[in-house]
């Protein structure tokens, strides 16, 4: 089997149904009901202050949201960002008095966890080092299934209680639409001529599948037809990953991205051009399977089982071991490294989510085992 179906868990958000239907993608976050934490009327305490502070209910304008951002690396972390403060006297403590269970709060203290079992069973992370603030690290997987964007209690308090948001990506609609200029060749040649017309044939009926015209589907550089035939059918146009960032925008949450959609795209548009051909080949043979394979994944990802979506990821490799060895290292690898270093100071500070994907997560390289090496303590919350 080829290697495109790790794509979807490794967590790459460049897949078409990025660059779909506006239309509906609107319609699909329009109809969707907006998440507010604190219920309105209620205050949501600041945990762990050593001002006294305790949110007000009064939104802030944007100048002092920002300055409230930085106040975070004073020593007080708040659950949301955006309101005004009540303050107390110096000395005064402010109990917490959100209905979230005190155990998924940020920034209060927990006990050393134990080391991580061999079989890591788990999407939600707690990281925190020496009893200091924590934050959380959640695996995604970039479909629109009910049973993945339906997010559990314990994920979604994890999520409105940080009030820092790091998504591999900025998923705003500008930068979304500005990829698609890379996507297509401007070099005079066509996709037919690159690839033969034999292959090419293959390509257009699958992706007239997805809407894709024949000469639309002529423009596409390999990488980006290889991308396409990647991704499953969106009907809703909103993927978890999205999902997460356009509510982290509507609560005022701070948004740091670990990396540029540029960055991302990098790792298909280096490739050498041989490589995105026998890549586009095998995902044109195993096209019929995807629907089966996505089905493998999603099982192992609501399962929590993580060495089996890294198991799996690895059988869906075989047949183009050099190749797909590569990508592997690209996709996955390689980032690991990079996320976990540009994740460092904000795991320092603590009250951050982090969403990225599921594959990331698992192995002695994955981003659990190097945050473990880095002297954060990481346990599974879910």
């Amino acid at each position: 089997m080829q290697n495109t179906t790790v794509i979807r868990a490794a967590g790459l958000v460049v897949l078409f149904h990025l660059l779909g239907d506006s239309g509906a993608t609107a319609q699909a976050e329009s109809s969707r009901g907006d998440l507010t934490y604190p219920p309105p009327g209620q205050q949501t305490p600041v945990i762990r202050s050593d001002r006294g502070e305790s949110n007000s209910g009064v939104l802030l304008n944007s100048r002092e949201a920002q300055r409230r951002a930085q106040q975070r690396r004073s020593g007080h972390t708040l659950i949301d960002g955006r309101y005004q403060l009540h303050r107390g006297t110096q000395s005064q403590s402010v109990a917490p008095t959100s209905s979230v269970p005190a155990e998924t709060q940020v920034a209060i203290a927990a006990p050393a966890p134990v080391a991580a079992a061999a079989t890591e069973i788990g999407l939600l992370w707690r990281v925190q080092r020496d009893g200091g603030p924590h934050s959380y690290v959640f695996g995604t997987i970039h479909v629109d299934d009910p049973r993945v964007l339906n997010l559990p209690k314990t994920v979604l308090d994890a999520f409105l209680t940080s009030p820092v948001f790091v998504p591999e990506a900025s998923l705003d609609e500008a930068n979304i639409l500005a990829i698609g200029f890379d996507l297509i060749l401007k070099d005079g040649r066509t996709l037919e001529g690159i690839v033969g017309t034999e292959l090419f044939d293959k390509v257009v009926v699958r992706l007239a599948g997805i809407g894709v015209p024949r000469q639309a589907a002529n423009l596409l550089k390999p990488w980006a037809a290889l991308i396409m035939l990647s991704a499953p059918k969106s009907p809703s146009g909103m993927f978890l990953d999205r999902k997460l960032f356009l509510d982290a925008k509507r609560l005022g949450k701070l948004i740091q991205p670990l990396e540029t959609l540029d960055e991302q795209l990098g790792i298909f548009k280096d490739m050498p051009e041989s490589d995105q051909i026998s890549m586009l080949s095998a995902a044109v043979d195993q096209h019929a399977e995807l629907p089966e394979m996505v089905e493998h994944l999603l099982g192992a990802y609501l399962s929590r089982d993580l060495s089996e979506l890294q198991s799996l990821s690895r059988d869906y490799q075989t047949g183009q071991s050099d190749i797909a060895d590569r990508m592997m290292e690209r996709i996955v690898d390689k980032r690991n490294v990079t996320m976990v270093e540009r994740l460092l100071g904000t795991l320092e500070l603590g009250g951050a989510f982090v969403a990225i994907g599921a594959l990331h997560l698992p192995g002695d390289g994955g981003v659990l085992q190097m945050l473990r090496r880095e002297g954060f303590d990481v346990i599974a919350e879910y």
